[in-house]
């Protein structure tokens, strides 16, 4: 589960390597972006992402600014990006990361870190 203030090159690159792991693991787990934004173009631009980078296992949304979530369970008005791993209702990994703070090593952490929620 992750949630976007905006794409950028590095989310991008997330995403695809998730569309192939869900590809690959479609039986063991499921991935979605929910972009958070009231940018009119938004839709436009998440459809033209998904076309461009051959996105079909991924689900992509888009919801208002401040994110599904009250109180503690709020996403941060500071995240530019929020990443979530989880397996049943028990949470594995849990980061935010600021405009700009979110990069090709991070990316690689998230892919890193699937087998936590892959049980392998």
């Amino acid at each position: 589960m992750i949630f976007a203030r905006e794409i950028s090159d590095p989310l991008t690159g997330l995403v695809k390597l998730l569309d192939a792991e869900v590809a690959k693991n479609n039986k063991k787990m499921a991935a979605f972006v929910v972009f958070l934004t009231e940018d009119a173009q938004a839709e436009a631009k998440i459809k033209e992402m998904a076309k461009e980078h051959n996105i079909k296992h991924v689900s992509l949304a888009i919801m208002k600014p401040q994110g599904p979530y009250k109180g503690a369970a709020a996403i941060s008005p500071e995240a530019d990006i929020t990443i979530v791993l989880y397996t049943g209702k028990k949470v594995k990994v849990n980061n935010a990361f600021g405009k700009g703070a979110f990069t090709e090593a991070q990316v690689s952490q998230v892919i890193d870190s699937l087998p936590q929620i892959l049980n392998k």
